[in-house]
């Protein structure tokens, strides 16, 4: 024991100088807000827990605590940083030029729905109306919808091709075509087919306003005079919608 190196120091060894003692809890620290910076605490250390101004919120905030904090014009000082460019959840407006990295999903008012006809095809001697395979999209109750049709197709000039639509109840489908001609989605119209191998468009625009029943909007067709010559619905028809209301 003693106050060389290699020896136990003793407890009035003079080396002693300027040690923390335990019954000063810290305040003997010679700059505390050096000591928080060098511990990585900041100033959160040195804030009230409580529902104030300036207050680190407590787990049991009120409600009216932590709607406060929301609705504050900048609540945690870091805005200017974002150059204004807070989206809120609900509502608000942003202004200027956005950029989508990605993919856009909208599920109101501005939501456009796409589907593609991935392969052809036939009916052969039916004139019974059914669904296409691809071409139907969804609908929600009580919203308002454009609609556009490509629907390519071939078939024998016997044959040739009709359609109409199936919707959900209560639903009104109001559609035109290239040619001039309307209906309603019950009515069935015919198109002529070119015959042979030939392949034609039929292009169609609709308004689509739903009731209180959500379900889909069908394309459907058929033969309009049975024929042993298939007519076919080909891949890459498609059918869109357009949220409007």
């Amino acid at each position: 024991m003693g106050t060389t190196a290699g020896t136990v120091a003793a407890g009035d060894d003079p080396r002693f100088t300027g040690a923390l003692q335990k019954t000063a809890n810290l305040s003997d620290l010679t700059n505390p807000a050096t000591a928080r910076m060098s511990l990585g605490l900041g100033t959160s250390a040195t804030s009230a827990v409580g529902t104030a101004s300036g207050d680190v919120a407590a787990g049991d905030a009120p409600t009216a605590a932590v709607t406060a904090h929301t609705a504050a014009s900048d609540p945690h000082g870091d805005r200017a940083y974002a150059d204004g460019r807070f989206l809120q959840l609900t509502g608000g407006t942003v202004s200027g030029s956005v950029a989508v990295n990605g993919n856009l999903t909208v599920g109101g008012v501005g939501q456009v729905q796409f589907v593609r006809k991935t392969a052809d095809e036939s009916v052969v001697s039916s004139t019974t109306l059914q669904n296409d395979d691809h071409l139907k999209l969804p609908v929600v109750a009580n919203a308002v919808y454009t609609l556009f049709l490509m629907c390519i197709f071939s078939g024998g000039t016997t044959g040739d091709i009709k359609f109409d639509w199936a919707v959900p109840s209560g639903t009104v489908l109001r559609w035109s075509d290239q040619t001039g001609v309307s209906g309603l989605h019950s009515d069935v119209d015919v198109y002529s087919a070119p015959g042979g191998t030939t392949q034609v468009a039929i292009q169609i625009w609709a308004t689509v306003v739903t009731s209180s029943t959500a379900g889909n909007v069908q394309f459907r067709w058929a033969q309009n005079a049975s024929d042993a010559t298939a007519t076919i619905v080909r891949a890459n028809s498609y059918l869109q919608l357009t949220r409007v209301a």
